[in-house]
C-alpha cells in the first residue's frame, strides 16, 4: 500500500455530488489511513478544508472497520497535506491511458492466386472483423452520416456498433424514401425532400440492406456489430483493431463470398498480437453479427 507523510493508505475513494470546481460542488474523499497500531482512522473530507475522522479497528475478516461512531479530530495540517497529495495522485492516475493492446494482421481469400492482376468480384467486397465478447457498450456519442447525393448513398457500406445513431440527410434536388424491408433494424422514412434529414438508431446486430423506393439503383449496406472493437478492409489488405482491453476474445471475420471465420485471440496488455487470416470461399450468404 502507498505511504504519504508517514500515513499508510488502506482505502481511498472519491465521491462527487456536484460540480468539481466551483462553490456549488460537493466533492469529497473517503479514505482509511494508518500511522501506527494506535493511530488508524477513517477520514472523510467535506468541501475542502473540512474533515471528519473516526478511529478504526479490524473486522473479524481482517478488513478495517469503525471502532465507534465518535468523531475525532486530527492534526489539521497533517490531514490537509495528505488529502491534497491524494488529490494530485488521483488526478494524475485518471489521466493515464488504460492498458490496451492491438490486433494486427492481413486477410486473404483462399482462391487468390497472387499472380493475377485482374481483381475478382470478391476482391472488391469488404471484409468485416469484430470481437464478439467485449463486455462493452457503444460510447460513440456523435452520430454518423450516410448522405443521399447524385442518386447514390455515400458511403454505401458502413460498419457500426450496436446503439449507433446514423443521420440520413437528403442532399439531392429530388425526394427520396429510404427504407429497410427485411432483416434487423427495419424502417421506412417515407418521402422527404432536399435539405431534410432522418435518423435511425441501429440496435440489432447484423447486415442491413437499405434502398430508396423511388430510385431502385440506390443501395447501401450497414453492418451492425456487437462490439466497439472492429475493422473493415478489402481482401488482400492489412487490418488493425486498436485500444482493446487485455484478455481472451472471439474474433469473427465476415466476407459475403466466404465462410464466417471464428477464432479465439488473446490480446496483450501492451503491444500487439498478429493474426493473418485466410477465408474459405462459399456462395454468398446472409449473416448476422451475433451468429
Amino acid at each position: 500500500m502507498p505511504h504519504f507523510g508517514g500515513w499508510r493508505i488502506l482505502h481511498f475513494g472519491i465521491r462527487s455530488n456536484g460540480v468539481f470546481f466551483g462553490s456549488a460542488g460537493t466533492f469529497s474523499y473517503d479514505l482509511h489511513v494508518r500511522r501506527s497500531a494506535a493511530h488508524a482512522y477513517r477520514i472523510r473530507t467535506l468541501p475542502l478544508g473540512q474533515c471528519q475522522a473516526w478511529p478504526l479497528q479490524n473486522n473479524p475478516d481482517g478488513s478495517p472497520g469503525l471502532a465507534n461512531n465518535n468523531q475525532h479530530s486530527l492534526e489539521k495540517n497533517s490531514v490537509k497535506n495528505l488529502v491534497l497529495t491524494l488529490f494530485v495522485l488521483s488526478t494524475l492516475t485518471l489521466s493515464l491511458p488504460m492498458r490496451a493492446g492491438t490486433i494486427n494482421g492481413n486477410v486473404r481469400l483462399a482462391n487468390a492466386s497472387g499472380t493475377s492482376t485482374t481483381p475478382t468480384a470478391g476482391d472488391r467486397e469488404p471484409v468485416v472483423l469484430w470481437l464478439q465478447e467485449s463486455n462493452s457498450v457503444n460510447t460513440q456519442k456523435t452520430p454518423l452520416t450516410i448522405s443521399q447525393r447524385k442518386l447514390q448513398f455515400t458511403p454505401n457500406f458502413l460498419v457500426v456498433p450496436q446503439g449507433q445513431t446514423i443521420n440520413f440527410p437528403n442532399d439531392d434536388d429530388v425526394a427520396h424514401n429510404v427504407y429497410v424491408i427485411a432483416g434487423p433494424n427495419q424502417f421506412n422514412f417515407g418521402l422527404y425532400s432536399k435539405g431534410q434529414e432522418k435518423s435511425m438508431v441501429f440496435t440489432q446486430p447484423g447486415l442491413v440492406d437499405m434502398y430508396c423506393s423511388i430510385h431502385p439503383q440506390m443501395h447501401a449496406r450497414i453492418f451492425v456489430v456487437t462490439s466497439p472493437y472492429f475493422a473493415t478492409i478489402l481482401p488482400g489488405h492489412a487490418f488493425s483493431i486498436a485500444n482493446v482491453p487485455p484478455g481472451r476474445y472471439t474474433l469473427k471475420v465476415w466476407h459475403e463470398r466466404s465462410r464466417l471465420l471464428v477464432k479465439t485471440v488473446t490480446v496483450p496488455a501492451t503491444g500487439a498480437v498478429n493474426e493473418n487470416i485466410t477465408l474459405e470461399n462459399v456462395a454468398p450468404q446472409s449473416i448476422t453479427a451475433k451468429d
